[in-house]
């Protein structure tokens, strides 16, 4: 027996024979008993998995399902049963090793103050050292709910190795081990009959959390070119995302200092809607503004364009169209807008975008759409978008990260006189077309 598996059986031994309590020392053996216990079970175990090198893995399914068994508090921890799942996951031929190490360091993006940017470079690093070539590529493909299947099957012949070991230990070496390791062995029996049952809802919903801190730490990943920047005093050669990170780390952190704008920042034009009224209290849109720019009151002319992300829903249902948050241009990828225009993943999906030339009086009126007499277009609020935290909808939508803003940001209000014939307008002409992105999506935006 090589000195891996030996120090494992060891350590599985030692850990039966204190949850059983026995306190001795005089009993001759002592010591080679506890190894002997500790090696049938590790010996069950570890046959399950391909690699001979996961002694590590056998031992620490044994270990996790263990405590479970006495402590009723481990069996509701979520974190112990995704633990399980990465152990169960090295059962994977060829890509077991790499799923779990993957899932070691996702595990850390489940802490509220974890760097995401941080955990998304060392998986990226992880990868290439294991000799993935196009490592984006790989990691956007991968879904863990693919191994649900085969891990609920290990997980089962986990428990049914368990038993058996703890009823052949108790009919064989019964007469020689201690009363209380006896007990506990027979008492284990039951209990880990109440873990499997648990099982079949604890490991689905693993395999989603597992999934969420994918998705919060995908989010950081973003396929590009190459770009050169230079790094204290010497240069470094990063994929163009990892390299904006670099740099903003360099400069003193993720924050561009686009804080949001509060009322004071803001000042009061006649004639325009204002941004203070009664009914935006509650979402007040003074702060979706930079404190980095000033609030201006502009007149969005007929002939001038405007555009809108929207939801891939909108391609057929036109009614979020006239949305109050628009910009002057169609950012270049699903990245830029998500992190420069700050939109949190709990808002919208994207996939569609909306392009808004504003109508003459004389097509407006063409289509029976009346318009102020002082009328020369739209009266809106221009300015940059602040920074926030994406933390908008369930666990599968919030990343946490820290969403930059600082693009342009229009804000338009249809109650008012002046822009409500261009809701009218929008109804009746416009069209959602798809922006055709496919960098850093959620899963159900690939779906769309």
């Amino acid at each position: 027996m090589s000195a891996v598996i030996e120090q494992a059986a060891l350590e599985v031994g030692t850990g039966i024979w204190g949850a059983a309590k026995w306190i001795g020392g005089a009993l001759g053996g002592e010591f080679t008993q506890k190894r002997t216990t500790g090696q049938i079970i590790v010996d069950a175990v570890i046959s399950m998995f391909p690699v001979a090198g996961e002694v590590t893995a056998a031992r620490d399914c044994i270990a996790i399902t263990l405590r479970m068994c006495d402590d009723p508090k481990a069996r509701e921890d979520t974190w112990e049963w995704v633990s399980l799942i990465l152990c169960l996951l090295a059962i994977v031929p060829v890509l077991g090793g790499l799923l779990k190490g993957v899932g070691k360091l996702l595990m850390r993006a489940a802490r509220p103050s974890e760097d995401l940017a941080a955990v998304a470079r060392e998986i990226l690093a992880f990868l290439r050292k294991s000799g993935y070539g196009d490592v984006y590529k790989w990691m956007q493909s991968l879904d863990f709910a693919q191994y649900q299947r085969p891990v609920l099957n290990a997980f089962n012949e986990l428990i049914n190795r368990l038993t058996k070991s703890a009823e052949f230990i108790v009919k064989r070496m019964g007469a020689v081990l201690p009363a209380g390791a006896t007990q506990y062995l027979r008492e284990l029996v039951p209990e880990l009959q109440q873990i499997k049952a648990l099982g079949e809802r604890k490991i689905p919903q693993g395999i989603k959390d597992l999934n969420a801190l994918l998705n919060r730490t995908r989010a950081h990943m973003v396929e590009g070119t190459w770009a050169d920047i230079t790094v204290g005093h010497s240069g470094v050669r990063l994929m163009t995302e990892e390299a904006r990170l670099a740099t903003l780390a360099r400069d003193g952190g993720t924050s561009l200092g686009h804080s949001a704008a509060h009322k004071a920042h803001f000042r009061s034009t006649d004639g325009w809607p204002s941004l203070r009224a009664d009914r935006f209290q509650q979402s007040l849109p003074i702060s979706t503004f930079s404190i980095k720019a000033p609030i201006e009151a502009i007149t969005q002319r007929p002939g001038t364009t405007l555009i809108r992300i929207v939801d891939t829903a909108t391609l057929t249902d036109p009614r979020t169209i006239p949305g109050r948050f628009w910009t002057d241009h169609l950012p270049p990828n699903g990245a830029t807008w998500r992190t420069e225009c700050a939109v949190k993943h709990g808002w919208s999906m994207n996939g569609s975008y909306v392009e808004l030339k504003t109508p003459t009086r004389a097509e407006l009126n063409a289509k029976g759409i009346s318009v102020p007499p002082d009328w020369e277009g739209m009266r809106i609020w221009k300015g940059r978008v602040a920074e926030q935290i994406d933390d908008k909808g369930d666990a599968a939508q919030a990343t946490m990260r820290l969403l930059v803003g600082g693009d342009i940001q229009l804000f338009i209000d249809f109650d008012h006189p002046h822009n409500a014939p261009i809701r009218e307008w929008l109804k009746l002409q416009v069209q959602a077309k798809p922006t055709h992105w496919k960098d850093v999506l959620l899963p159900s935006e690939k779906q769309a």
